[in-house]
């Protein structure tokens, strides 16, 4: 089942002419868009699990930490958690890093589909933001 807050999310990016995909997925549904910065690229998904306007924005892994940097890594994503305090990086057991961005439970129908188009203009700048800072601790030059 489309949910609602995907359907004005894919409104809203068909409006902006942002290509992207809405799919349904067992008890999900989300819309995906790819972004390209000036230092990455990368997929950005809207998850909405119900009807209300209760979504989840979350890149899917757009770096991987060695195990060997892995201290480092935490380090980092600390740092960047302190730096943009509204998403949220992530890196998991296999060094996985991505970000996450949860919508106010306050959000209006009429809202979700132009708040999901400034957290995804944002989200893009900063993961470009951060990526060189990334890839300095995978290479090891961060260290």
């Amino acid at each position: 089942m489309m949910y609602q807050a995907t359907q004005r999310i894919a409104d809203a990016f068909a409006a902006a002419d942002l290509k992207h995909q809405a799919q349904e997925l067992g008890p999900l549904s989300f819309v995906e868009a790819g972004f390209n910065g000036d230092n990455c690229t990368f997929r950005l998904r809207f998850i909405s699990l119900d009807d209300d306007n209760d979504v989840k924005a979350m890149t899917e892994d757009f770096a991987k930490i060695p195990a060997a940097r892995r201290d480092a890594g935490c380090r980092l994503m600390n740092e960047l958690n302190r730096e943009y305090k509204y998403f949220k990086f992530t890196m998991d057991d296999n060094g996985a890093v991505c970000v996450q961005y949860d919508f106010p439970v306050t959000v209006s129908e009429e809202e979700v589909g132009s708040i999901a188009m400034e957290v995804a203009l944002r989200c893009a700048k900063v993961v470009d933001d951060a990526y060189p800072r990334i890839m300095q601790v995978i290479w090891g030059a961060a260290e």
